[in-house]
């Protein structure tokens, strides 16, 4: 175990390519092993002729399950009674949408109850298998890498797109947007922002995926990925990084904002003359807030026909054939003031375990568990612009704080619970 946290702890991952590229099975078990392929398979969803889409990765996440279901733990410190919380609003919104209703729909059933479940298992599948700081360190560097490459071969395709060269059908949204393989602008805009996050955090220290150019270079191509999304949700997620960063880590703001600039003007040049006015007409879609603003007055309205418990889960789209790209008011119409409530403990108690897991961590540690923070952190931001709360990888990243935070309260509070130590984040206390 000695040898294996010095292997992956001693260097970035370009300098340790032949450790890296090692038989994983022994090193990370088949649940760690079957967690890698989760993440490496996230951004890629493929449309069907049933109309919905196929996610490989959620297949990886059945057998993850299948196998070790009867083995799976309530990792100490990684779970808390938010958790618990949240599947009581979720059962409770179902009971109330059978009743106004009559019945309970499909999008209610499937895409929202069963897709919690999801979440919570990929939840307990990741704290089960990021058990030690060298197998978080693994899972984010495939995280970061894998959603690099898909970025890179997005950004050739929308280029060659652009230019009337070649169409690629399966890659991204038409020829204006940029998607990958995961369809939606928003939700792709959404990862690179996780992963662009988590990478510059990480950059010039052992967390960093190469050296110089390399780490500058793939920073640069997410950003420019972020903006050719198009997506003011992921936009408005990358400005709370950027505000949140300049008290925390003002250098990083610095970094963030150069690698912006930079990646504007890759854009600007890449796109021709008429980047500019194509650009603006993106960015603002007027058509696109007039349907923003009369989905955010009906949410408000059905609010306040039920503002204590809510409409009940799925009940805005069965009625009005469209959701709430927001993910707070989205909370508070179907769920109400009471679920609202849940859904602030819940996300602040990541937050939570987030600085405690910073501040506990080891040195060499700490700018993985910055990064997670920062990206959460982006997803807050984010879900005020999109449906942000059934993103896969926002999961991911609250169950790798979690571990995070497990990994340390097991180490340093082995036997009962965990006492306040107070060591303000933008300082370094060892």
């Amino acid at each position: 175990m000695q040898a294996e946290t010095k292997g992956l702890r001693g260097g970035s991952l370009s300098k340790s390519t032949g450790d890296w590229l090692c038989p994983f099975v022994g090193r990370l078990g088949i649940l760690g092993s079957l967690l890698f392929a989760y993440i490496v398979l996230l951004p890629v969803q493929l449309k069907t002729d049933l109309g919905f889409r196929l996610a490989p990765s959620d297949g990886v996440l059945g057998v993850a399950l299948l196998l070790s279901f009867a083995r799976l733990k309530f990792k100490r410190g990684a779970w808390s009674l938010w958790h618990l919380g949240v599947l009581c609003i979720f059962s409770l919104g179902t009971l109330i949408s059978g009743i106004r209703d009559g019945y309970l729909g499909q999008y209610a059933l499937v895409q929202k109850d069963i897709g919690i479940l999801m979440f919570f298992a990929t939840y307990a599948v990741v704290t089960n298998a990021a058990t030690s700081w060298s197998k978080i360190r693994w899972f984010l560097r495939a995280f970061v890498v894998s959603a690099a490459l898909y970025n890179l071969l997005a950004l050739a395709g929308f280029l060659l797109s652009w230019l009337g060269i070649l169409d690629f059908p399966w890659l991204n949204y038409g020829r204006f947007r940029l998607s990958g393989m995961l369809i939606d602008p928003n939700a792709y805009g959404s990862l690179l922002l996780v992963v662009y996050t988590i990478h510059v955090a990480n950059q010039h220290n052992d967390a960093s995926i190469g050296t110089g150019f390399l780490d500058t270079f793939l920073a640069s191509t997410l950003v420019l990925g972020i903006l050719l999304t198009f997506s003011r949700s992921a936009w408005l997620g990358l400005a709370a990084v950027f505000i949140v960063s300049s008290v925390v880590r003002p250098r990083l703001a610095l970094r963030i904002a150069v690698v912006a600039g930079f990646a504007i003007a890759i854009a600007f040049l890449a796109l021709g003359r008429e980047s500019r006015s194509f650009i603006y007409t993106m960015a603002t879609r007027p058509p696109g807030i007039e349907i923003r603003l009369d989905t955010t007055a009906e949410a408000v309205d059905m609010f306040a026909q039920s503002p204590i418990f809510g409409i009940g889960v799925g009940r805005f789209f069965e009625t009005r054939g469209r959701i709430i790209h927001n993910t707070p008011l989205w909370i508070l119409t179907e769920f109400g003031l009471v679920g609202f409530a849940i859904f602030v403990g819940f996300v602040s108690s990541v937050l939570y375990r987030g600085w405690r897991a910073f501040r506990l961590a080891p040195d060499s540690e700490r700018a993985l568990v910055l990064g997670l923070v920062l990206a959460h952190v982006a997803m807050l931001g984010l879900s005020f612009g999109i449906e942000a709360f059934y993103q896969r990888h926002w999961w991911i990243v609250m169950a790798l704080i979690g571990s995070a935070y497990s990994v340390e309260a097991c180490r340093n509070y082995p036997e009962g619970m965990l006492t306040r130590v107070y060591v303000p984040l933008t300082e370094n206390p060892r």
